[in-house]
């Protein structure tokens, strides 16, 4: 079962401490994962978090509207549908 979420619209000028601290109370946090423009070096706005248990991943959607520094953050379950890079096969 599904234990990640997928959170965006959080400020650019957060960090991983900062959504650690916001999302801590919904259980036990195994990673967040933030990625960075290459041209900006700020965070892209979206991140996702993976949790121990489904539990606490459904604990975490509660977070669904709420502020954070100034912006309403969306939370949905991550999709696991995220292709791997693979090499190219030639016929």
């Amino acid at each position: 079962m599904n234990k990640k979420i997928f959170v965006r619209n959080f400020p650019f000028a957060s960090t991983k401490q900062d959504l650690e601290a916001l999302f801590e109370s919904s259980g036990k946090i195994i990673d967040i994962y933030i990625p960075f423009s290459k041209e900006t070096g700020s965070n892209r706005g979206f991140a996702f978090i993976e949790f121990s248990t489904p539990e606490e991943m459904e604990n975490a959607l509660l977070m669904n509207g709420k502020n954070f520094n100034g912006r309403t953050i969306q939370v949905n379950i991550a999709k696991n549908d995220r292709t791997k890079k693979t090499s190219f096969n030639y016929k």
